[in-house]
C-alpha cells in the first residue's frame, strides 16, 4: 500500500471510532426492525467489515518505510478490525437474544439489560486508545521527516515549484488545517475532556450524556476524517496533474527561449511607446495589446532580432501589464512558443507546438486539466498517453476553445512561423483558429514570406517590419560594445569621428542586428592594435556587407589543418536533429571497429567535465562561433548532455547553399556523416554516467540516447537499403550490459520493440528472420509496439506491421490481460468516435482483422457513475461508483466505416476453425 492509500485507511478508522464512540456514550436511538436487527445496527455491522477488509489490505512491512508512526498506523487496522469483532459478536448476540417487539433505547442500555456490562467497559478502554494512538500516529506522519507521507507531500511540492504549478498553497493549507483538526481532538474545550475514555467515564453513574457534548466530539472527529480525505485527494489529484504536464513537456521545451540572446539595456522599449513622437506613428502594438484580440504580426529580415524581441515581449512586465488591461477582470494566461528549423521534430512542428502551448497554459492554470480532458481521472494516471497524438491535442485545445466555466484569457506569443517544418498554409490555419475566439490573441513573428504576408499582413495597425524600428536601437548596441574598450574610450578624446564611423555601422546593417553583432566582435581586433578612426572605416568597408557574406569571411578564417574536422562537423550538425557535445566528441574515431572496441564503461563526473571543457575549446578553435555549445553549465550531469547548435538558422541556411555543400564534402574526404554521427552517439551510450536520481533523465537516460541514434540508423536503411546490423546490434549490447538501469533489459524482446518503435523496419526484419520465436516472445507481444505509432508520426508505419503480421504476429497474443488487437482499439477510441480522417486506421484494422483480430468482442468504451448504497460496503454510504461502459468492436468499426466496410474486412477474416488449427501449429512448434 503506498503512503497516501495508508492514509487514507486513517480516515476511515476515524470514521469507525466515531460511530463506535457514539454507540457507547448511548447517544445512538435504535429500534428494532423486521429482521429482528436495527437499522443502525445494520449500518455499524457495514462499517466494522469495511474496516475489517480494509486493514486486510495492509502489507506485512510499514507502508511508511521506517518510521515508528508507520509501523504503529500498521497496528491500528489490527486493533480497528479487533473491536469490529467485539461489536460483531454483540450485535450477534442482541439477534439471538431478542424476541419482543417493544421500543428499544440505546446500545448501552441493551448491552446492560444483557448483562454484558463487563465487555462494554472493555470496549469502552480499547476504543480510547485507539482514539489517542491515531491522533499521535498522524502527528508523526504529518510531521515527521521520516514518514513516507511526509516525503511523499514535500516530492509533490518540489514538483509543483519545478514545474512553477500554482497548487502548492492548496496542499500545504490542507496540511495545516488537518493538524489544527489533530489539535482540537486532543483538547476539546468544549467537553473538558481529552479523550474518549475520560468523556465516556462520566456514563458510569448509568446518566445520559449530554447529546450537544456527544455531537461536538463526534463532529470533531468526522471533521478530521473528512480533512485526512481531502488531503488524500488532493495529493493525488496534483499527483496526477504533475504527470499529465510531465507527459506534454520534453527535454528541450525550454531550450530554445533559453539560447536567444537576452536584448542589450534598453533595447526595443520604443515598442511599449505611445507617445505620439514621428518614429511611432505607424506603430499600433500597444493599442492591440490592451484593447484587441486577434493576431498581431511581426515581420523581419533574417538577423533582425525577431526571437529576441518576442523573447523581449514574453518576459517584460509591461506586456503583462498590457495583457491585464485587456483581460479586465478575467485571469490572463500567457504561453509562447519558438519555432527551431534545426531542433528536434517537437521543436519544429504542429505537434510541439500544441504540446508547448498546452503545457504552459496548464502549468499556470491545473484546474483546467480536468475540463479539457475527456478520460481525466484524479486518482489515477492511467488515462495519461505515453505521447500524445495531434488528434487528442487539437481535441484538448478545443475543448479549452469552449471552456466557459472559467474566466480566463489566453495571449500567446509564437516565433519563427517560417521555421515550422511543414506546409506554411497548415500553420496559417492553426493560427487563425485559435485566434476565432475572442479571448485568445496571438502575437507571432517571421520573415516576410508572401503566404503570412497574405494571411495575416494586410491589416497595417496588426503588422509592423522590425528593421523599420531598430536603427537607434543598433546604434545603442554599437556604443555600449565600444564604450567598454579603453582604446575606444581613448580614441573618443581624439577624433570627432566616431559619431559618423558609428552612424556608417548603422547604415550598412541595414536593420539587420546579428550583422552588427558580427562586425564588432571583428572590429574589437582593431582597438586591440590601436587602429585609429581612418583605420577602422577602412576595416569596416572591407567586411562583407551581407550575413551570408560574413559567414563565408568566418568560414575562410578556420585554420587550414582543421579544415577536414570543421567540414565533418559541419555536415553532421546538418542532419542531427540534436547534436550532443560529449558525441561530437567521438568524431575522431575513424572506423567502426574503434567503436565496438570500446570498454563499456561510465564515466565519473570529473572524465565529463574535462571532456566539456575541452571539446568547448575545440568547437570554438574549428567553427569560429558558427556552431555553438546552447547553455553554459557546470553541473557534470547537464555538461554529458549539452547539446551543440547553430549560432542562428542563417548559419544553416548558409551552409546548406550548394557551393557550400561542395566545399564541405570535398574537405570531409571519404566520410558518411550518417553513420559517423551513429558511431558517435553510440560511443556517448558506452560511457554513460550513473546519473543523479533527481535528473530528469534518470529514469530512461539509454533510451533517449538511442532515440538520437535511431535517427542515422533509420536513414542508413534508407541510403544503403539494408540495416546498420553492426551497429544496432553493438547498441543492444550496451543495453545489456551498461550499469545504468534499463527497464527492459531483462526482457527478450524489449530493444527490437524500440527498434520499431523508433522506426527501423528493415533491422526488425532482419532479426526476426534469423530468430523467428521472438515473434511470439513475451512478456510483451513485438506487435503491439507497432500498433502504437512511430517516432514522428500519429500513423501506425504500414511497412513495419506487415513485416510483423507476415511472419506470424497474432493480434490476439495478450499483453498485461488485454489483447494488442483490443489495446488498439481502446487506444484509438478518440478516433473512432470523431471525424478525423485518419488515413492509416481503416488499413490498420484490415491488416490485423485478416490477419485473425476477432470482431466480435467488447471492450471498455468509457465509464458511468451511478450510487454505491447497494453494494453492500461502507465507503459506498457515502457516494456514488464508476462502472465502466462496453462496447462491441463490430459496432465501433461500423460507426467509423460503415456496414459495407466491414463486410469486407470480415470476408478476409479467417474462419473460425482457421484460427484454432494456426493456434494449434503455432503451440506445437
Amino acid at each position: 500500500m503506498d503512503p497516501l492509500s495508508a492514509l487514507g485507511l486513517a480516515g476511515t478508522v476515524l470514521q469507525f471510532i466515531d460511530f463506535a464512540y457514539k454507540l457507547v456514550s448511548g447517544s445512538v436511538e435504535i429500534y428494532k426492525s423486521t429482521g429482528g436487527l436495527t437499522a443502525e445496527n445494520e449500518f455499524l455491522e457495514v462499517i466494522a467489515e469495511d474496516v475489517r477488509q480494509r486493514s486486510d489490505d495492509i502489507p506485512d512491512s510499514s507502508a511508511f518505510g521506517s518510521s515508528n508512526a508507520g509501523r504503529r498506523l500498521q497496528m491500528l487496522a489490527t486493533k480497528s478490525k479487533n473491536i469490529a469483532q467485539q461489536i460483531l459478536g454483540i450485535i450477534e448476540y442482541l439477534k439471538r437474544e431478542t424476541g419482543k417487539p417493544n421500543k428499544w433505547h440505546s446500545f448501552v442500555d441493551l448491552v446492560r439489560s444483557m448483562r454484558r456490562g463487563p465487555e462494554l467497559r472493555m470496549l469502552i478502554d480499547r476504543i480510547n486508545k485507539l482514539q489517542v494512538q491515531i491522533n499521535s500516529d498522524l502527528t508523526y506522519i504529518i510531521c515527521d521527516n521520516t514518514s513516507d507521507v511526509l516525503k511523499t507531500l514535500h516530492r509533490i511540492e518540489n514538483t509543483n515549484a519545478r514545474m512553477e504549478m500554482k497548487r502548492a498553497e492548496d496542499l500545504q493549507q490542507l496540511k495545516k488545517e488537518v493538524l489544527a483538526c489533530l489539535a482540537s481532538t486532543k483538547v476539546d474545550a468544549g467537553l473538558g475532556a481529552s479523550s474518549v475514555k475520560d468523556h465516556l467515564d462520566r456514563t458510569s453513574d448509568l446518566k445520559t450524556v449530554q447529546e450537544a457534548n456527544v455531537a461536538q466530539f463526534s463532529e470533531r472527529l468526522c471533521h478530521l476524517s473528512s480533512q485526512l480525505m481531502s488531503l488524500v485527494y488532493e495529493a493525488r489529484s496534483i499527483a496526477a496533474e504533475q504527470a499529465f504536464l510531465s507527459s506534454l513537456s520534453h527535454r528541450l521545451i525550454k531550450d530554445r527561449f533559453a539560447n536567444i540572446t537576452k536584448s542589450a539595456s534598453k533595447t526595443f522599449d520604443w515598442i511599449f511607446d505611445t507617445s505620439g513622437h514621428k518614429e511611432q506613428k505607424s506603430l499600433h502594438f500597444m493599442d492591440w495589446l490592451q484593447h484587441q484580440s486577434g493576431i498581431f504580426w511581426i515581420s523581419g529580415k533574417a538577423g533582425s532580432g525577431k526571437s529576441t524581441l518576442m523573447k523581449y515581449l514574453c518576459n517584460h512586465k509591461t506586456t503583462m501589464a498590457g495583457l491585464r488591461r485587456w483581460s479586465g477582470d478575467r485571469e490572463i494566461i500567457k504561453a509562447s512558443f519558438f519555432f527551431w528549423a534545426s531542433g528536434t521534430a517537437l521543436q519544429k512542428s504542429h505537434t510541439g507546438l500544441l504540446r508547448s502551448l498546452l503545457y504552459e497554459i496548464l502549468r499556470q492554470c491545473p484546474r483546467m486539466i480536468s475540463l479539457i480532458c475527456s478520460n481525466y481521472s484524479a486518482t489515477s494516471t492511467s488515462w495519461i498517453s505515453d505521447s500524445w497524438s495531434l488528434a487528442e491535442l487539437e481535441d484538448m485545445v478545443s475543448n479549452m476553445q469552449k471552456q466557459q466555466s472559467l474566466a480566463v484569457n489566453f495571449a500567446f506569443f509564437v516565433d519563427g512561423l517560417d521555421e515550422y517544418e511543414g506546409e506554411y498554409s497548415e500553420l496559417i490555419d492553426v493560427i487563425q483558429e485559435l485566434a476565432k475566439h475572442p479571448n485568445i490573441k496571438l502575437c507571432v513573428s517571421s520573415r516576410p514570406h508572401y503566404v503570412f504576408k497574405d494571411a495575416i499582413g494586410q491589416d497595417s495597425k496588426r503588422h509592423f517590419v522590425l528593421e523599420n524600428y531598430t536603427e537607434n536601437d543598433i546604434r545603442e548596441y554599437v556604443e555600449l560594445c565600444f564604450e567598454k574598450n579603453h582604446q575606444f574610450q581613448n580614441l573618443r578624446k581624439f577624433d570627432s569621428k566616431e559619431s559618423s564611423f558609428i552612424q556608417e555601422i548603422v547604415d550598412i546593417a541595414q536593420g539587420v542586428f546579428l550583422w552588427v553583432v558580427l562586425v564588432s566582435r571583428s572590429l574589437q581586433k582593431g582597438f586591440t592594435n590601436a587602429d585609429d578612426i581612418h583605420d577602422l572605416q577602412t576595416r569596416l568597408r572591407a567586411l562583407p556587407p551581407t550575413l551570408e557574406g560574413v559567414f563565408r569571411q568566418m568560414f575562410n578564417r578556420i585554420e587550414p589543418v582543421y579544415q577536414k574536422q570543421t567540414a565533418r562537423i559541419f555536415l553532421i550538425a546538418l542532419i542531427a536533429p540534436e547534436l550532443s557535445l560529449m558525441a561530437l566528441s567521438f568524431i575522431h574515431q575513424e572506423s567502426l571497429s574503434d567503436i565496438q572496441s570500446m570498454e563499456i564503461k561510465s564515466w565519473t563526473p570529473e572524465e565529463v567535465k574535462e571532456r566539456y571543457h575541452t571539446m568547448k575549446r575545440r568547437l570554438a578553435g574549428r567553427c569560429d562561433g558558427l556552431l555553438e555549445v546552447s547553455q553554459e553549465t557546470e553541473e557534470w550531469n547537464q555538461q554529458f548532455f549539452a547539446l551543440v547548435v547553430f549560432m542562428h538558422k542563417s548559419v544553416r541556411d548558409f551552409l546548406l547553399l550548394k557551393d557550400m555543400q561542395l566545399m564541405l564534402n570535398g574537405r570531409a574526404g571519404s566520410f558518411d556523416a550518417r553513420e559517423a554521427l551513429g558511431k558517435a552517439i553510440l560511443a556517448q551510450m558506452k560511457v554513460l554516467p550513473l546519473l543523479p536520481q533527481w535528473d530528469s533523465r534518470y529514469q530512461a537516460p539509454l533510451e533517449e540516447l538511442f532515440k538520437s541514434l535511431a535517427h542515422p540508423a533509420h536513414e542508413l536503411e534508407i541510403q544503403n537499403n539494408a540495416p546498420p546490423m553492426m551497429l544496432l546490434d553493438e547498441a543492444e549490447k550496451v543495453f545489456r550490459q551498461h550499469p545504468v538501469r534499463w527497464k527492459g533489459s531483462r526482457k527478450k524482446t524489449a530493444f527490437l520493440g524500440l527498434a520499431i518503435k523508433f522506426d527501423l523496419p528493415l533491422y526488425v526484419q532482419a532479426r526476426i528472420d534469423v530468430q523467428p520465436e521472438l515473434i511470439q516472445a513475451g512478456p510483451r507481444p513485438l506487435l503491439s509496439y507497432a500498433v502504437e505509432g512511430n517516432r514522428n508520426e500519429d500513423c501506425v508505419n504500414i511497412a513495419m506491421l506487415d513485416i510483423l503480421l507476415s511472419r506470424g504476429a497474432s493480434p490476439e497474443q495478450k499483453f498485461r490481460h488485454k489483447s494488442v488487437w483490443c489495446q488498439f482499439i481502446i487506444d484509438i477510441l478518440d478516433v473512432l468516435g470523431s471525424d478525423d480522417p485518419r488515413p492509416d486506421l481503416l488499413q490498420v484494422s484490415q491488416m490485423l482483422i485478416s490477419h485473425g483480430a476477432i470482431v466480435e468482442q467488447d471492450v471498455v468504451v468509457g465509464t458511468k457513475t451511478t450510487q454505491r448504497r447497494d453494494t453492500g460496503r461502507a465507503s459506498d454510504l457515502y457516494g456514488s461508483i464508476s462502472i465502466n461502459v462496453s462496447k462491441s468492436i463490430k459496432s465501433l468499426l461500423i460507426e467509423k466505416f460503415g456496414v459495407e466496410e466491414v463486410e469486407r474486412m470480415l470476408q478476409r477474416a479467417p474462419s473460425k476453425r482457421s484460427r484454432y488449427l494456426e493456434s494449434f501449429l503455432g503451440w506445437f512448434s
